[in-house]
């Protein structure tokens, strides 16, 4: 007999002395004494330890502590000397766990644990438990969100498992503020004694029941059982789901218990068996990476003896991590509330409205680094053109870059692969800085791009850095500062987050550094923020934005990756045009309406350009009300000037309903300023509209465009300006709107330098209306005086000032263009450019923002400047070669069309060469063009007015196209192919332009008939007379590419004409295969045939070529009816010689509902085709079919035993969907369960699982299979009994052999019918007749 027998035999016996004991002691009366209140059932309570009750500390995690089976709080979380006879709670010493948590709160929860319940009351299960938990945890005061720590022992970590993977949407809350677990020597996969449980189980019910009282359910928890095995798992499914993660902790024991010696102490080594209680394995979780060891059995795993006890020291480190943790979560989720909203992160529009980040466009393009070098522009000098400015341009499709790829890997700029981490994105004012950091702060906080890479982002608008902290600039003050000022644990946040950072060495953060051309002066290394703003820039993972013109810090590390934000994409504007009058409210938002307003912005190419500014586009969008577009407003929005004062009169009207301005006492309101020109508002707000325009022109002078609080001050100190007016104002921007709107660090800028530019020729214009020799001040680092004229002459040829100047003369132009003509004198007069071109260059700019008008004082004058333009342009042309003055759109019509009238030959060649880049040419120079493409005119000549015409874009008249299309004929085959070049890039072609171009097919040039047949391809419908003429182009012998193209350009057409369609069968016959195709598939597309066609093509049935003979069969499958002629041909078919046809064949005759006897017996004849492919092609046609004759299912059954498995299976399905099978064929499929194939065993099952009334003799060959060697097999055959509607004795008393069965799941399937409702609904309802077999085959 082994030791382990002989202490079991003397535990067994010393139990039954002990329970006689017992049950004597137990059976003597019970003290009066004891009260009713005894008797009731324990509660959960939590009981707080730290800080104690009534000390008003300000916390913000709570830790609360869960005892095991059969102890109670605080006694299990003691440790008690024996010596000294005192104890230690370590979840209460001071100098313990309080000592080291700060801020937080400490519980111990108490359970009703008790080994034995009372037998007044009905027994808990554990899910009981976990919802009494549940609700004993919510109840707790100032419970809100705060976040939840749990210390769980032994098998309270059990119960926490049950409750947060159960709680309802009641106690969801709980189950979301928990942040992390400690788990001690839980025992997840069961405890080693889990045996002993199995016959001390009785035991302890004898001995509950002489106390009148039940054993506990929670001792099934000691078994790893099935259940405890998915509760596990839904456990570590919910810690990924809440990320959760990275904050459990294991730990096990490695000190042995013996259960035996609890019951009899005095027992000797030998037999006291001692084990590991809860063993790593089963303490630990797959989740948990790294989990830790205790030296302590397991009754001391939450017990210990003092703050330097080794154990407890362990324990403690990884609590104060997972607390750090939880406080770096909630500083992250601070942030999140705090800035990252998706309602903070919304765009406001000039309307006020709110727009949702997803609506957001942001395009970005590649910088080529070898040519910057990383250096941006040092000032605003080198944007002097509106191209440059505005940065107008359609990148390269592979210079596209998108948002969510920044930090994929890619090729830097060495050759080598790269991951980037450091990256700089330039952008001008007004074009979506603003806009991309929300973007890009939005897509990783709410979307999942970078979550895999990244713990959080940063985005710091490093305008915030200019105001200088008391300690000096370090990271740690910067959070607290800017990012947690407004929390009251500001200071313990930025620890964490800055403490976490630092750990993981600024790593997983995404810096945004956000307008680092707002904080250059701080570049000097003499600065007390140099140091700072370096470490910030030489971060592991930064995003830096900035405008163009900035040069970066010398001694910087160069950047990974360099874009650029670009405008609008062309459809980008016209899908948000769409967009605009739903988010503006303008009345009758309608598409029409939409088009309407793109269709009048296309008509002026600087409109073009300003709406691929987005905060352009949106003003321009703004100010169109409904009345825009008729014909004075198109008069009105013919400039610059005018479209800018549109957008500011618009926008002042919203301002002053803001402002809460007054007339005479009275709040103004939309209706009292509705209608007001410009010149009523400026009475209303005049301080506000002097200080934008002397805040503009300041700021242009001095070459700034971001406006800090002294900026502001010099301008104020002048104006009465109340404080935060500006927040109020449409026209500017703050560049950190993360700060308060009281704030006075903050700083601006205009919507877009446009707008700086407007509102400082405004200013100058008022100061030359008040006198142009009259001195004016204007402020800036120094304060300077000078008269209006001195100030254009020394700024007239500042190509910083080139659009200021641009709107100066548009805002003096007036119906008598007095000013204009004075306006214009001054720039003529000296100093003048000596070279030209500058001054030239000027007037044509100034030219273009004052629109025509005969009956204008300056009419004389404009006519002489547009002289001189001219003679410049020709002497550009003599001198060059090339005339850049010719590719601006400021260059008017008429000045272009009197160069080229008045040029040379040669000279009118380079202008119309010139025009090639130019995006726009006017109508008066394309008809002045059309002169040079009639008569005899100079090949060079007539070459380049053809090119020219081409390169344009749209749509062209009739009249143009006509002149182009009289050279189709031309001699000179490259004049014939450039007019048909440029005929193929219009869309549609009128009826007089086709027949001339049909007629160029006669043309013995191929290259000629290729370029005639592109455009006719293009075309949505052709006459009869233009597809006969592209189907003769099928016969050419010589260019392949001619048949082609004939043959795709046919393929485009929907509908053809019976003439045109027996053409085409013509062609049936044709000895180029790839017209016979063509031809056939062009036949198939059609909805109806002539006899002649149907005919035609299934003579093609028969045609040598194999390829032929599939296409035709397809095409006429397209049908909807096949007759009888049609069957018989493709049933013919079926013995074609090439595979591929007899395939196809089968294929299409089986997409068909039914089959003539003939079809079928063909189709049946395939099932035995040497071909895998026909053979089952032909299965999948039958399996269409709903009901097959006897002898069909015969054939079908034979195919059982194919030898291919994809037959069979298909083979079983056919049968399966067959209302009726007589026995020998489920005999058939039975035999299938046994199949090499899983597939096909499945099939089998399912068919057999389906048939609710199967006859006794097949149930018999079912039966048989139970006493198979495969589990599985037993398993199959019991779900096919369990869905008889009947079953007999025998079958019920075959099932009956099954609960014996070695397989547990073959036993759970026969011992458990009532769990199998949904399995075995028959033998459910024949539940006592199950029973009565049962118990009669038990007595026999």
């Amino acid at each position: 007999m082994s030791s382990f027998t002989v202490a079991y035999t003397v535990l067994i016996g010393g139990g039954i002395i002990a329970l006689y004991v017992l049950a004597r002691k137990i059976a003597q009366p019970r003290p009066a004494s004891r009260t009713e209140d005894a008797q009731q059932p324990r509660g959960v309570r939590l009981l707080q330890v730290y800080p104690t009750t009534g000390e008003d500390a300000e916390t913000d995690v709570d830790i609360i502590a869960i005892h095991g089976l059969d102890t109670k709080s605080p006694d299990t979380w003691e440790w008690k000397s024996k010596e000294e006879q005192t104890s230690v709670n370590w979840l209460a010493d001071p100098l313990m766990l309080p000592s080291r948590v700060g801020q937080a709160r400490i519980f111990m929860c108490d359970w009703p644990s008790d080994l034995f319940e009372h037998s007044d009351y009905s027994q808990k299960t554990i899910g009981d438990f976990a919802r009494l938990l549940l609700a004993g945890i919510r109840g707790r005061p100032r419970a809100e969100k705060r976040p939840i720590l749990f210390i769980a022992s032994c098998l309270g970590g059990i119960l926490l498992m049950k409750a947060l993977v159960d709680a309802s949407e009641e106690y969801v809350a709980v189950r979301r503020a928990t942040r992390g677990i400690v788990f001690l020597a839980t025992p997840f996969r069961g405890t080693s004694f889990s045996d002993v449980a199995d016959w001390a189980e009785p035991s302890l019910r004898a001995w509950a029941f002489i106390q009148n009282r039940n054993v506990s359910k929670l001792l099934q928890i000691v078994k790893a059982t099935t259940d405890l095995q998915e509760l596990v798992r839904s456990f570590t499914a919910l810690c990924s789901e809440e990320r959760l993660i990275d904050c459990v902790a294991t730990f096990y024991e490695t000190r042995t218990s013996s259960l035996p010696r609890k019951v009899i102490p005095w027992l000797p080594t030998l037999l006291s068996h001692p084990k590991l209680l809860v063993d790593k394995d089963s303490a630990t979780l797959d989740i948990v990476q790294n989990p830790l060891l205790l030296n302590r059995p397991h009754v001391q795993m939450n017990k210990f003896s003092g703050p330097k006890d080794a154990d407890y020291e362990v324990l403690i480190e990884k609590i104060v991590s997972i607390i750090s943790k939880i406080r770096m979560i909630n500083a992250d989720a601070y942030l999140k509330s705090r800035y990252y909203e998706p309602g903070s992160l919304m765009i406001k529009q000039l309307s006020g409205k709110l727009l949702p980040m997803e609506q957001c466009y942001i395009n970005l393009t590649m910088v080529d680094t070898g040519s910057t070098s990383g250096q941006g522009d040092v000032s605003l000098s080198s944007q002097g053109s509106p191209a440059n400015r505005l940065k107008i341009k359609t990148p390269k499709d592979n210079l596209l870059f998108e948002l969510s790829a920044l930090f994929k890997q890619r090729q830097g700029s060495n050759g080598k692969s790269i991951e980037p981490r450091r990256i700089l994105i330039r952008g001008h004012a007004g074009v979506g800085k603003s806009t991309l950091c929300k973007k890009i702060v939005h897509d990783f906080v709410h979307g999942d791009v970078w979550k895999d890479k990244f713990v959080r982002i940063l985005w710091l608008p490093l305008q915030r850095l200019k105001t200088e902290p008391k300690d000096g600039y370090n990271l740690k003050d910067l959070l607290s500062r800017v990012f947690f000022s407004q929390s009251p644990k500001r200071e313990d946040f930025a620890k964490e987050l800055w403490e976490a950072m630092e750990k993981a060495e600024y790593k997983d953060t995404v810096f945004v550094l956000d307008g680092l051309d707002e904080v250059s002066e701080v570049f000097d290394e003499g600065h007390l923020m140099f140091k700072f703003l370096q470490f910030l820039l030489k971060l592991p993972v930064v995003i830096v934005t900035s405008r163009p013109h900035m040069s970066l810090p010398q001694g910087l590390k160069s950047f990974d990756l360099e874009l650029e934000i670009i405008g609008f994409l062309q459809d980008q504007v016209e899908a948000y045009v769409d967009k605009a009058f739903t988010s503006f409210n303008v009345n009758t938002p309608t598409r029409n309406q939409a088009q309407e307003v793109q269709s009048f912005f296309e008509q002026y190419q600087f409109l073009q350009d300003l709406m691929r500014i987005p905060i352009l586009l949106e003003a321009l969008c703004f100010i169109w009300d409904g009345r825009r577009h008729n014909s004075s407003s198109e008069t009105s929005l013919k400039t610059m000037t005018a479209v800018y004062q549109a957008i500011t009169e618009s926008l002042w009207k919203k301002d002053v309903l803001k402002l809460e301005k007054k007339d005479r006492n009275s709040l103004i309101i939309h209706k009292n300023v509705k209608n007001s020109k410009m010149e009523r508002i400026e009475k209303i707000v005049p301080d506000e509209v002097y200080y934008l325009e002397r805040l503009a022109f300041s700021g242009l002078v001095e070459d700034t465009i971001e406006f800090g609080l002294k900026e502001q001050e010099a301008i104020s100190s002048q104006i009465t300006f109340p404080e935060q007016t500006l927040e109020k104002l449409s026209f500017v921007q703050t560049s950190d709107s993360s700060s308060e709107p009281s704030s006075k660090d903050r700083s601006y800028h205009f919507l877009h330098l446009t707008f700086q530019e407007y509102f400082a020729a405004c200013h100058f214009v008022r100061q030359w209306k008040a006198g142009k020799s009259r001195q004016f001040v204007f402020p800036g680092k120094e304060e300077r005086s000078c008269t209006p004229v001195i100030f254009l002459q020394s700024h007239k040829y500042d190509a910083r000032f080139d659009i200021f100047w641009r709107f100066v003369a548009g805002l003096l132009n007036t119906k008598d263009g007095e000013a204009t003509r004075t306006l214009f004198k001054t720039i003529e007069a000296n100093p003048r450019d000596l070279l030209g071109p500058v001054h030239q260059r000027l007037v044509m700019n100034c030219i273009s923002e004052i629109p025509r008008n005969e009956e204008s004082r300056f009419s004389a004058e404009r006519e002489s400047l547009e002289k001189q333009i001219s003679s410049w342009v020709l002497f550009e042309c003599r001198f060059t070669n090339e005339s850049q003055f010719v590719h601006k759109m400021e260059l008017p019509a008429s000045v272009l069309c009197k160069a080229i009238e008045s040029a040379s030959s040669e000279s009118r060649i380079i202008l119309f060469k010139s025009l090639y880049g130019r995006p726009v040419i006017p109508s008066e120079v394309i008809r002045l063009a059309m002169r040079w493409l009639e008569g005899n005119v100079a090949r060079d000549l007539k070459l380049a007015v053809i090119d020219m015409v081409g390169r344009l874009h749209g749509t062209l008249d009739d009249e143009v196209l006509r002149a182009i299309a009289a050279w189709l004929n031309d001699k000179d085959s490259i004049v014939r192919y450039k007019a048909i070049t440029t005929l193929s890039k219009q869309p549609r072609l009128s009826g007089e332009l086709l027949e001339v171009i049909i007629a160029i097919l006669n043309n013995g040039d191929w290259n000629d008939r290729w370029k005639v047949l592109d455009i006719l391809g293009k075309q949505s419908q052709l006459s009869d007379k233009a597809l006969k003429a592209i189907i003769v182009q099928l016969g050419d012998k010589k260019k392949w590419a001619v048949r082609c193209i004939a043959i795709e350009t046919l393929k485009k057409q929907s509908q053809f004409s019976d003439e045109v369609l027996e053409v085409i069968i013509t062609r049936l016959d044709d000895k180029d295969l790839s017209v016979r195709e063509a031809a056939i598939e062009i036949l198939g597309e059609q909805s109806q045939f002539s006899d002649k066609a149907l005919e035609a093509i299934i003579v093609q049935f028969n045609n040598k070529d194999s390829n032929v003979r599939k296409v035709a069969i397809k095409t006429l499958g397209k049908q909807s009816q096949l007759n009888d002629e049609i069957l018989k041909a493709i049933i013919a078919r079926f013995d074609d010689e090439d595979l591929s046809v007899r395939e196809v064949a089968i294929e299409i005759l089986g997409k068909h509902a039914q089959f003539s006897d003939k079809a079928l017996e063909a189709i049946i004849a395939r099932l035995g085709d040497k071909e895998l492919r026909v053979r089952y092609k032909a299965f999948e046609a039958l399996e269409k079919q709903s009901q097959l004759s006897d002898e069909t299912l015969e054939a079908i059954i034979v195919q059982l035993g194919d030898e291919d498995s994809s037959v069979r299976e298909v083979a079983i399905r056919i049968l399966g969907k067959q209302p009726q099978l007589n026995d020998e064929t489920f005999k058939a499929i039975i035999t299938r369960l046994d199949d090499k194939d899983s597939r096909v065993q499945k099939a089998a099952f399912k068919t057999l699982k389906k048939q609710s009334q199967l006859s006794d003799k097949v149930l018999e060959a079912i039966i048989a299979r139970l006493d198979n060697k495969n589990s599985s097999d037993r398993r199959t055959v019991l779900y096919i009994l369990g869905n008889q509607s009947q079953l007999s004795n025998k079958a019920l008393k075959a099932i009956i052999t099954r609960l014996d069965d070695k397989n547990s799941r073959v036993q759970y399937v026969a011992n458990e019918p009532g769990s199998l409702v949904g399995e075995w609904p028959i033998l459910c309802n024949h539940r006592a007749r199950w029973v009565q077999v049962y118990i009669t085959s038990i007595l026999s």
